[in-house]
């Protein structure tokens, strides 16, 4: 949830107690809210509001 969040990786390692950033990469998913936030975005960048 802290990565959905946008909460910078070594923060969330640093939170979870992890020491590999494999462990952040095992627990990211992406969602299909996310998929829809990035493309958005993506279409914000390229201009086609």
């Amino acid at each position: 949830m802290l990565l959905v969040l946008n909460v910078g990786t070594r923060a969330v390692m640093d939170t979870m107690g992890w020491s590999s950033s494999s462990m952040a990469a095992r627990y990211q998913h992406v969602t299909n809210d996310l998929r829809h936030d990035i493309a958005d975005s993506l279409g914000a960048l390229l201009g086609h509001n």
